[in-house]
Order: C-alpha cells, then structure tokens, then sequence
C-alpha cells in the first residue's frame, strides 16, 4: 500500500487538516502542539473505520494504492452527534459498553476504484456499482461490510498495512509461549515472504529469520553489530529454564553477546536504546512489501550513532515500504532530504502543510534547515485568532 492524498475532519474536536500529499518518505517537521502526532493518528482512525469502528463527527478524504497498483479514493463523513467527552476521545482509550452502544451513523460514503465510482452511499441508500444493496449497518464503513466482494477487500487490506511503531521489544514480554510449538510454526513459515507476511510478532519472525532464512538474519546482525561494536553476536535461543520448568511452548528469546563479557545478555536486560534500534532494523527487513509505517518522533531513545545508519536506512527507496515520520532532530533534519519534508503549522484547529518549495528554502537541507528555524512559518507555527 501507499498513501498518496490525504484529507480529515474531526467535527466533534474540530481539528481540520488540509489535504496533504505523502511520498515514499515523508518527514513532518513542525514546533511542539503543531498537530505532527495528531496526523499519524488521524491515518490510523482510517484503519480503524475501516475494520468497522464508528467515529462521532470524522470525515476523511484518502487516495492511495495497492501492491497490485489498483488506485482508490474513499471520502466519508459519520454525523457529529453531540456525545460527552469520554466518547468524542473514545479512540484514544479503553471505553465501555454504554459509550460503544452511542455510536454515530455514517452519513455519506463513497468509494473509487481507478477513478470509477463503485460505492455511492447516503443516509437512506447504499449503490454498489449502481445497484441498490440489501440494508447494512449504518455504523459500520462499507469496507467493512463488503469486505469479501473482491473489487472491495484490497481496500481494506491495504489500508491494515497502516503500522504504528512500538519502542521495543519489552512491550511484548508477556508473551513467553506460543498457541503451538515453534517447530511448527518453522516448517509453516520457511520463507522470508511467508515470515514478513504473517502476523506474528517482530521478535518471533526474527526467531523464524534466524531458523529459515540465515543470510537475512546476518543481514540484520551485521548493521544491529554496526550500530553498537561493543556487541560481538546476536542470537535466538530457547531458556533451557523455560523448557526444565514445562512452560507450555516456549519460543527462542532474543540474546546479545558482548565483547570481554562471558555470558550473552538476555531481552529483558538489554538496554532499551539497543532494542528500539533492533526493532527499527527488523522492520525494514521483516514488514511486507507495501507496509504503512508511522513513527512519532523518530529520534526518541535512539543513541547518535543509531540515529545515523537508521536514517540512511529510511533514505532507500528499494524497501517497497512507506514512512510517515515526525522529528526535532537536526541531525534527522539536515540528513533527510527537503524535497521529504512537510512544514507543519497550526491556526487553531486548522491545519495545514507545506512543501519547502512553497516556502522558498534552500535545496541544501542543511541551509534549509537555518532557513526554516529563522522562518515565521516555524517559529510562529501555532497561530491564534
């Protein structure tokens, strides 16, 4: 998948945000409160209403592709129901069935393929390539509805390639064991396409990598060992005490060996800048081809020289992935291209973006840059009344 357009109203907050374009890396640059955080999540509310979530008061207008190169556009708008304030920031957290039940109808759908419109909906009717469809439920997007009619599912996948990067490792702990036996899932899972398009977790398909598939493995060792040359190896190992103990299928923990140290370092022992660093590394290994990957500044726990072979590693194009990213970084800044950047400001709840041709900087990032922090689009990036 690749977001190309991408417009969104949040009627019961406000918050507007103007139709911005995404490459195959986009950097949005902006000061602190702009609203960088809050497009990556208004991306994310588009998976969300996709797999059958109802939104109070969202409207949204986004173009993008599939793998196959198949081109849609879905615009839609749910009513702005006047709901308390635990329901209008339901998405954000966990919420009960009181506020679930208060749901808001979506009143206006339509969804495009290669520029043919082949959904039409309103309040009282739903056309399906021009024929009227039997009465669905008004909550739910058609994406989710129709999802198994074949000119309609490619949307909805592509749309849950859409990944909100985690920190690390450490968020996943809990998990010690697997619903079967790793050795099964070694002989389902023997290729690197197979692995990258499961839905297991990262330190798992790292596991599968390490088993299956050793050059990649070796690959992500090798840049892991570049980052940090104090570590000499890297490795997936069942915990003999696990095993003794009868744990019901256990699954190789991630371990590091560093140099002039005896005993290998276990996951949860491993620093956190070193793990976030790793998982960066698996993405751009172990995501499919056509992942959506956000990540809320880029920079956070990541040590200088992370930053640096991670940011070279965004900077391929060959990967067949798309980043969306948010950073204050100079160093990301000045290393990433001008023609990636998008210059966030802010007019109350009115949002908009602009390119660095727009604003007339430098093609040097680095001039750019000083450009930019002297520029009133940036430091004057919140703008009231």
């Amino acid at each position: 998948m690749k977001i190309h357009k991408f417009a969104y109203y949040n009627g019961a907050l406000d918050w507007k945000l103007e139709p911005i374009s995404f490459g195959n890396l986009t950097l949005l640059i902006g000061i602190s409160g702009v609203g960088k955080t809050q497009i990556l999540e208004a991306i994310r509310d588009m998976q969300k209403i996709a797999n059958g979530e109802s939104l109070n008061g969202t409207e949204w207008d986004i173009s993008f592709s599939t793998q196959t190169d198949i081109i849609y556009r879905w615009i839609g708008k749910f009513e702005n129901k006047d709901l308390s304030l635990a329901s209008n920031y339901s998405r954000f957290f966990e919420i009960d069935n009181d506020v679930k039940r208060n749901r808001s109808k979506i009143i206006e759908e339509k969804l495009y393929l290669n520029d043919q419109c082949i959904i039409d909906r309103n309040e009282s009717q739903i056309l399906f390539k021009g024929t009227k469809t039997l009465k669905l439920s008004p909550f739910k997007s058609i994406l989710d509805l129709l999802n198994q009619e074949d000119e309609i599912g490619p949307a909805q996948d592509s749309l849950n390639k859409i990944v909100h990067f985690n920190n690390s490792f450490k968020e996943t702990l809990s998990s010690y064991y697997l619903p079967i036996e790793f050795s099964t899932l070694a002989k389902k899972y023997k290729t690197l396409e197979s692995i990258q398009n499961s839905n297991l977790l990262t330190e798992i398909k790292l596991a599968l990598v390490n088993k299956n598939v050793p050059d990649i493995f070796e690959k992500i060792k090798r840049k892991f060992i570049s980052v940090f040359p104090q570590v000499e190896d890297l490795r997936t190992e069942f915990m003999r005490e696990r095993v003794a103990l009868g744990i019901l299928n256990p699954y190789p923990l991630l371990q590091i060996k560093e140099k002039d140290v005896k005993s290998w370092i276990l996951l949860p022992k491993i620093s956190s800048g070193m793990l976030k660093t790793l998982r960066h590394i698996c993405d751009f290994y172990l995501w499919p081809k056509g992942t959506v990957i956000l990540i809320d500044e880029f920079e956070n726990s990541l040590g200088v020289n992370c930053i640096d072979l991670l940011t070279e590693d965004l900077l391929e194009e060959n990967k067949k992935l798309q980043f969306i990213i948010t950073s204050h970084h100079p160093y990301i800044i000045n290393n990433i291209s001008t023609k990636y950047w998008k210059i966030v400001t802010r007019k109350g709840g009115h949002v908009q973006t602009y390119d660095t041709s727009e604003l007339d900087l430098d093609k040097s990032s680095h001039k750019a840059f000083i450009q930019l922090m002297n520029s009133e689009k940036y430091r004057e990036g919140i703008e009231v009344g």
